[in-house]
């Protein structure tokens, strides 16, 4: 790969950033910090917002406003069940400000002609109009999923919006939608990645851009592992002087730390303006505005259904991994909604389900979506198809696999009449979690690949890692050892990418299963201790759970008995509120461990115990 022509000195940052514009022309990846001087609100400003007129405290606030929560799927929580079309027109406001107009000068001039930008808004558009050059006139703007999939930057000049665009309002729920559902989605994915591969022959300018979102497009990025040709990475601090430090002073999140090239720390208007004088752009034009986006916020709170924004708070601590707090909202909000908001109510009662599905208590959790399936039998199939399915999940961690099993037959039948293909992939994935249970191997995995192929073709991420888990467990047990290890790592490598810490917890799990199987002891006690401390950042009871009894059943291997009783028992307090069949294994796993020791009467007690629970 061919040097980059540019160095950047650290006396003449500026020099360096013009020389390397006006000789390789680079790539531009823009985010919202270049619309802020038309007056338009950076993402943590109006989540701000948002969160204070739905009346969250200040330390709620605080929770989720450093949960790491992208701001799409934040907007998504509150789109599912409110009208965000008042939010949305906050980018039809403002002018194009003088970073736009700069931008677009260098595009007239064939200095920079692919950007590449998260913004909802068009003031980069609007723009490209004022400055009126005639090589403006042949842009093509692409947003939706497949003008972005189509996109191969040969266009002569060329605007690509990763999270759709403000004139077409549909192509942003759409992104919401996607983002929120951790999926990159065909067109989005494609972009980014042929963003990358332009990467490699020419630099790459970032300018405004935060990197956080963490479940579309920083994995892609993470993703690539080709060597980029440079990166310039523009960091906006007030009144700061140019400050130049290498990407890898990037804190680990940032999907551009591990690159070459240069963070650029400092006050952007001071930069742009010295720029402006450094490349001839014409007389500087110092251009800001101000727009009451406040107003907007506040008026579509004033609009809300009683209840309703403690639905949306209880969905955002979800959402977040906070399941307690999540509980506390949606019963506020089961007594303040109407009893005629049908919808309303039989959401919060789904989710109120999940939040104690993730606490282990798996009995009310199934109370709770029979409660919503009572209210949407006839209404919204949609809804009790889902419902339908998450009891059907309940009952295979109750180990009543016949139960199960009659859930997800008659969720898949209601997913397939409402037209909802990632449901449709849940159900399947759920008839072979029950077949596996049952033994039935091959039948699991038939339902597996299924789910599988649905999941890959809706770009459904998360759960292409959770069906890849599935599968290799059902190949484990037909002694396919070589293939799981593959489904294994390669379900891990993407719950990674993709933010997914539950699938990378299992994964992990599973890996650690195969090694004790080999008798790999050590490599064994490595995935489980990952893991283990995964599923306590994700606050994953299932997961601590289960790596407990791991590296209980890895210390009775060594006869290390006194640390094995100590993880059998916390593995047993976990399970007594949530799994039957859990507990049976490790009440078995206890009564292996005193008969090594020659203690008889409490082995047996203990079988007799995983006998009753078995049965029941």
């Amino acid at each position: 790969m061919p040097k980059a022509k540019a160095t950047f000195s650290r006396r003449h940052p500026v020099r360096s950033l013009a020389r390397l514009i006006l000789k390789e022309h680079p790539l531009v990846l823009l985010g919202a910090g270049i619309s802020k001087l038309s007056g338009l609100p950076l993402a943590g400003e109006l989540r701000g917002s948002v969160l204070r007129c739905l009346g969250i405290g200040r330390k709620e606030r605080s929770i989720i406003a450093t949960s790491g929560l992208p701001f799409e799927a934040f907007m998504e929580c509150v789109a599912d069940v409110t009208d965000i079309s008042e939010i949305l027109a906050i980018f039809d406001e403002g002018d194009p400000n003088s970073n736009h107009i700069f931008l677009a000068r260098l595009a007239g001039r064939g200095l920079i002609t692919r950007f590449v930008t998260t913004n909802f808004d068009d003031l980069l558009e609007r723009a490209f109009i004022s400055v009126g050059h005639a090589r403006l006139q042949r842009v093509r703007v692409r947003y939706t999923q497949t003008d972005l999939a189509e996109w191969t930057g040969a266009e002569p000049i060329s605007i690509v919006k990763l999270h759709g665009s403000v004139t077409r309002k549909a192509s942003i729920r759409t992104t919401l939608h996607a983002v929120a559902n951790r999926a990159a989605g065909r067109g989005r994915g494609a972009a980014v990645q042929q963003l990358l591969l332009l990467a490699r022959l020419r630099p790459l300018l970032i300018l405004g851009y935060s990197a956080s979102d963490a479940f579309d497009i920083n994995p892609v990025i993470r993703a690539d592992k080709q060597p980029k040709r440079y990166i310039v990475y523009i960091e906006h601090r007030i009144g700061r002087a140019v400050r130049t430090l290498p990407l890898s002073s990037f804190s680990s999140t940032n999907p551009f730390q591990s690159l070459r090239g240069v963070r650029l720390q400092c006050d952007t208007t001071k930069v742009i303006r010295a720029l402006w004088r450094s490349l001839h752009a014409g007389d500087y034009v110092a251009v800001s505005g101000q727009v009451h986006w406040e107003d907007k916020v506040r008026t579509w709170s004033m609009g809300l259904l009683p209840g309703i924004n403690c639905l949306v708070t209880a969905k955002l601590f979800f959402q977040v991994s906070r399941p307690r707090p999540a509980l506390r909202y949606c019963t506020e909000a089961l007594r303040r909604l109407p009893r005629g908001n049908i919808r309303a109510r039989a959401s919060t009662w789904i989710l109120k389900g999940q939040a104690h599905h993730t606490l282990g208590d798996y009995r009310r959790s199934i109370a709770c979506w029979r409660r919503a399936s009572e209210l949407v039998t006839r209404t919204h199939v949609g809804l009790y198809a889902s419902a339908q399915e998450k009891i059907g999940g309940a009952f295979v961690n109750l180990g009543d696999y016949v139960s199960a099993r009659t859930q997800y037959a008659r969720a898949l039948r209601f997913a397939r009449k409402a037209r909802q293909p990632r449901l449709v992939s849940l159900c399947h994935a759920g008839l072979g979690t029950v077949a596996h249970g049952r033994k039935r191997f091959r039948e699991a995995i038939a339902h597996e690949k299924n789910a599988l192929r649905l999941a890959r073709r809706i770009g459904f991420a998360t759960g292409e890692a959770a069906y890849r888990i599935m599968l290799a467990s059902a190949q484990t047990a037909l002694g396919f050892d070589a293939v799981a290890e593959e489904g294994y790592t390669a379900a891990a490598t993407l719950a990674s990418l993709v933010g997914y810490p539950v699938g990378q917890i299992s994964a992990e799990m599973g890996l650690a299963e195969l090694s004790l199987s080999r008798r790999e002891y050590t490599v064994a006690e490595e995935y489980y201790r990952t893991a283990l401390d995964r599923s306590r950042d994700a606050r994953f009871r299932t997961g601590m759970r289960d790596c407990y009894l791991g590296l209980g059943q890895i210390s009775i291997a060594r006869a290390e008995f006194r640390p094995a009783f100590a993880y059998l028992r916390r593995a047993r307090k976990l399970a007594r509120k949530s799994s039957a069949a859990r507990e049976v294994d490790i009440c078995a796993a206890i009564a292996d461990a005193y008969d090594h020791l020659g203690r008889t009467k409490l082995a047996n007690r203990y079988r007799a115990t995983a006998r009753r629970l078995a049965a029941m």
